[in-house]
């Protein structure tokens, strides 16, 4: 059974976005809570990459609300809801910007203003959670599209976000990396960030997921793939 949800730490409100003469996302209502993993899932083109970039501050919706820890952001650029909202998109590996895997993951907490040893710990931490301590003086770029993958949501994990929002993050691993990142992303929700899934895995919905909610033609509804627990 899925956890006793806590407090919202991100609202969607009647969240209509698109494309200039095709609606793509039409209505869309999500609640993200503390200790709670939501899973979206549903066809190509169905808008669940269009309402993640809308809740990270990459699309600006035609209507509708985003309101991030109680404050309306809907306005914000993405870096003004850093660091309480982490983003990993699709193909996370082309934004990659160092030339050291452990680099890529201290970038943003340097931006924290966070001291040196600090910084170390985290690092250190995040690179052992995704696994990726043997690649930590590689250039990112040269590492599997899967590794790439780990090596950006290790960045976003180490800045200890309150919503964490990934899209399509199973894309190059195989099952037992989708088990451990299902079990991470679920030890971190037992922490008391919200996280939100934009994915086609249904296997991997069932194992990480609390609640599922499913998206056709831009609109969500509740979805099939994990137990259900809609407010």
């Amino acid at each position: 059974a899925a956890p006793e949800a806590g407090p919202v730490r991100a609202r969607l409100e009647g969240i209509h976005a698109g494309h200039p003469g095709r609606a793509v996302v039409r209505d869309a209502w999500l609640e993200l809570r503390a200790g709670e993993v939501t899973t979206i899932h549903g066809p190509n083109g169905c808008g669940k990459t269009t309402l993640l970039r809308v809740l990270a501050g990459l699309h600006r919706p035609e209507a509708g609300r985003v309101v991030l820890e109680g404050r309306d952001v809907t306005g914000d650029p993405a870096e003004r809801r850093f660091p309480a909202l982490g983003v990993v998109g699709q193909d996370p590996g082309r934004h990659l910007l160092t030339e050291r895997v452990d680099d890529e993951v201290a970038f943003a907490l340097r931006r924290l203003g966070l001291g040196r040893a600090e910084r170390l710990a985290r690092v250190a931490a995040a690179l052992e959670e995704l696994d990726l301590g043997t690649v930590s003086g590689r250039h990112p770029l040269d590492l599997s599209v899967g590794q790439r993958e780990r090596v950006a949501l290790a960045a976003i994990l180490a800045t200890r976000p309150g919503v964490i929002a990934l899209d399509e993050p199973t894309r190059g691993m195989d099952p037992v990396r989708k088990a451990a990142l299902a079990a991470l992303l679920r030890a971190r929700a037992a922490e008391g960030a919200a996280i939100v899934v934009a994915t086609h895995d249904a296997a991997f919905a069932r194992r990480a997921g609390d609640r599922a909610l499913r998206m056709r033609d831009g609109a969500l509804s509740a979805g099939t793939v994990a137990p259900v627990a809609v407010a």
